[in-house]
């Protein structure tokens, strides 16, 4: 068998063939989508800035846009992770879920300004148990589908 079609027969491999290097390969790809969807957003934070900076009252618009760009987040780290990794979607999204929340833990660690309301704790676990669904719906929309040949 020649190098080139071992190397397609290697691709083609189902993930559970190879668990433990499938693990790996998934959370590194959940890392990689991870810091990608994070830093886009970043960008959609500044645009959500932007947007709630033109308003007459700008506090009104705050939180529910950095609630979706959370969640838009979530979302694409688990597209991005599937896309990189070319399979495993379910464990894709559940590894990217896993590191948005450690994420989110990490910047909630970071004190709050003084005189701003903190959120009630059923409101906060609501939204965070928001990330898991979201994380996996994302993967499983950005992962690739098999090439439509014309009839």
């Amino acid at each position: 068998m020649s190098k080139k079609k071992h190397a397609s027969a290697a691709r083609r491999l189902p993930a559970s063939a190879d668990p433990a290097g499938g693990f790996v390969r998934a959370m590194i790809s959940a890392g990689q989508g991870t810091l990608w969807a994070c830093l886009i957003g970043v960008v959609l934070l500044f645009a959500a800035a932007a947007l709630a900076g033109a308003q007459d009252d700008p506090q009104r618009l705050v939180r529910p846009l950095g609630y979706a760009v959370s969640g838009v987040v979530a979302m694409l780290a688990g597209g991005i992770a599937v896309r990189r990794n070319g399979r495993a979607a379910l464990l894709c999204g559940v590894l990217t879920s896993a590191c948005v929340l450690l994420l989110f833990f990490i910047l909630s660690l970071i004190p709050a300004p003084a005189g701003s309301e903190s959120l009630p704790v059923w409101l906060s676990l609501l939204l965070h148990s928001a990330v898991p669904p979201l994380s996996v719906c994302g993967a499983f929309l950005g992962r690739k589908r098999g090439k439509h040949k014309p009839r």
